[in-house]
């Protein structure tokens, strides 16, 4: 996330998708919402498909929203 200097990694294992930021020792499990959203209960945070930019999210949590790009 660009706007507060951070980078997230959406991982799998054993069946279960998380969210991770290594720099903050943060690991969140998500679950699925819909067809295009995983939520973080634990932090309010939802990553959401922008169907026209297959390599974006948006990136909500508690009012701030901005756009989560992939690093290739």
């Amino acid at each position: 996330i660009k706007e507060a200097n951070m980078e997230l990694t959406l991982a799998v294992e054993d069946d279960k998708m998380y969210l991770v930021s290594e720099a903050q020792g943060m690991r969140s499990e998500l679950t699925q919402e819909g067809d295009s959203a995983l939520r973080d209960l634990d932090d309010g945070v939802t990553q959401t498909i922008i169907p026209e930019d297959e390599n974006s999210l948006t990136f909500s949590q508690g009012g701030f929203k901005t756009t989560m790009s992939r690093i290739k």
